[in-house]
Formats: C-alpha cells, structure tokens, sequence
C-alpha cells in the first residue's frame, strides 16, 4: 500500500511539473468588484486618566502587532513606554523601508463596561483606509 502511495505522489509530482515547465512564477491575486468587504470590527473605549473615547477597532489575526492612530495616542496623551525600528513585510512580498514607531501602553474598555485590558501598541499615521463598521 505504501509502495502505491509513493507511485501515486510521483506520478502527481511530474504532471505538476510538465504543467509548470515554463519556468514562470504563478501568482495568485483576485480583485473584488464588491465594493462590501467584511473585517472583524467592533468599537470600544480608550481610557487615560480621566479621558475616554470611544474608537473603533479592527481584529488583524495575521498581524504579529497591535497599532494605534499616531494622532488618537496624541490626543489620548499616552506616554511613549519606547521606540520600535520595523519593516512591514506585505502579501506579495512587497516590504516598507524600516520606520520607528512609538510603543505606548493602552487601557481598553468594552463597551458596556465588564472588560477591561492594558496591553502595549505601536503608533501608525494610517492603519486602513474606510473601514465600515457592520450596521
């Protein structure tokens, strides 16, 4: 049975191979013309001694970093707790060059008050560009 599986796979690998022979990468990319696109959002509070604002907040699972908006850190007058050198690596394989982002330590509140979390974030001038939130 293992003999015939090894056969199996080896038979696979060189079709794949005669239909690749041209020697061209193949890249998969897909352009949506549904203008609707769904993420994992929710809004929540920022919290700050004796400020609170209300934000949205977008749930990357791919991303190794939470962010803040550069200028709602400002406004939210958190400390800078350091500085972090990074080089975002894209789909695609396209990279940023490296930038220095300030790393501050949030406070997050639910909504509705039963959850709070401290946890630190990375400042970012842009995050996402018209993020709807679900109605």
């Amino acid at each position: 049975m293992c003999d015939q599986l090894q056969a199996f796979k080896n038979t696979n690998q060189k079709k794949e191979e005669k239909e690749n022979s041209s020697g061209n990468d193949v890249k998969l990319s897909n352009l949506n013309t549904n203008p609707k696109l769904f993420l994992q959002t929710f809004k929540a509070k920022l919290l700050s001694g004796d400020k609170e604002k209300t934000v949205p907040v977008l749930c990357d699972t791919g991303s190794q970093k939470s962010y803040t908006l550069k200028n709602i850190a400002e406004e939210m007058k958190y400390p800078v707790c350091r500085q972090e050198t990074i080089k975002h690596f894209l789909f695609g394989g396209v990279s940023t060059k490296e930038c220095k982002h300030n790393c501050y330590r949030i406070k997050l509140k639910q909504l509705n008050g039963n959850f709070t979390c401290n946890f630190e974030v990375l400042d970012q001038t842009v995050i996402s560009e018209n993020i709807l939130l679900a109605e």
